[in-house]
């Protein structure tokens, strides 16, 4: 739910419509903090995870709303398992890099390199992506 609602809420950004939005940022923020105050004190942590949920849920469900109505887009959920399943072969091959690769900068940046590669290859690899929308994504035309 939380990637719906960064979905949507970019989407909001994109078409630049965030200042018609921020009532329901309030709205959240208000009901949120009662949850907190109601649920921390008599479930602790479990309380503030609940109401987390809550708020993320909350704004992920406004804002598709709301950019179904004003902007009539439908995510394709068709690629959302292609998506998935490049994520877990990227975590596959990650989990066999030694962690003390991330003791450095450059360490670092090896394993999020491999990362990006991974995670583009599988999604070409599983047709979650096509070359046109690469080529599109980093400005050239299809040749």
């Amino acid at each position: 739910m939380i990637f719906l609602g960064c979905m949507f809420s970019h989407a909001i950004i994109a078409f630049n419509h965030q200042k018609n939005i921020i009532w329901f940022y309030i709205l959240t923020s208000i009901t949120s903090v009662i949850g907190y105050l109601i649920f921390i004190p008599k479930f602790s942590y479990y309380g503030a995870a609940w109401v987390t949920i809550y708020s993320e849920t909350l704004i992920a469900l406004l804002s598709a709303w709301y950019v179904y109505k004003h902007i009539k887009f439908i995510p394709k959920l068709s690629i959302f398992p292609k998506a998935i399943i490049s994520s877990l072969f990227m975590a596959l091959i990650l989990y066999f890099i030694p962690t003390n690769i991330y003791n450095n900068y450059l360490g670092l940046l090896l394993v999020l390199i491999v990362a990006i590669i991974t995670y583009t290859l599988a999604l070409i690899i599983f047709k979650g992506i096509s070359k046109a929308e690469i080529l599109s994504l980093i400005g050239k035309k299809n040749e």
